[in-house]
């Protein structure tokens, strides 16, 4: 019975120390990576980062991520919208050391909510493609497809919720 008390204690202790911690973004680290902007403006507010449109597609980038796609399934965002159409969408795109950005490496979302509130959005993806993706290299937030409105995030986090 000692011998499998202490394997358990052995088993819980490598999982703990092999699981990928969470990756934030936010204020304290100030958006590391995340500055390429296209067709929006940013800014930083004493809550987060802002993204004001200034045309269709309004995209951030973060070219300086380095992460194994296996160790995590979810991305949370915490934001607050202002002035964006009622039915809207976005995506978070993907890019790997093999593979740029492209339609099918994309994780979609819609239905941000715009009332001017604090909301999470949570991106879950456990497909084969995402697994299989390997180390992502680079991250595009395509937040402000219709081209209109603004968004404030005050974090982004890539987790993995079955770790938690």
């Amino acid at each position: 019975m000692k011998k499998i008390f202490i394997s358990l204690i052995l088993l819980s202790l490598t999982a703990a120390l092999f699981s990928a911690e969470p990756i934030v973004w936010n204020l304290k680290n100030k958006f590391k990576g995340w500055g390429t902007v296209y067709r929006c403006k940013k800014s930083m507010t004493e809550n987060g980062m802002s993204l004001a449109a200034t045309g269709r597609d309004g995209t951030i980038c973060n070219n300086g991520v380095r992460f194994n796609s296996k160790d995590y399934s979810q991305f949370l965002i915490e934001y607050r919208a202002t002035g964006l159409p009622e039915k809207n969408n976005g995506k978070l795109y993907y890019a790997t050391s093999v593979k740029d950005f492209n339609e099918s490496y994309v994780w979609h979302f819609s239905g941000l909510k715009s009332d001017g509130k604090w909301h999470m959005l949570t991106l879950f993806n456990d497909s084969k493609k995402w697994q299989n993706a390997g180390t992502v290299t680079k991250l595009m937030l395509d937040i402000l497809v219709q081209g209109k409105g603004s968004i404030e995030i005050r974090s982004i986090t890539l987790t993995n919720p079955e770790e938690e």
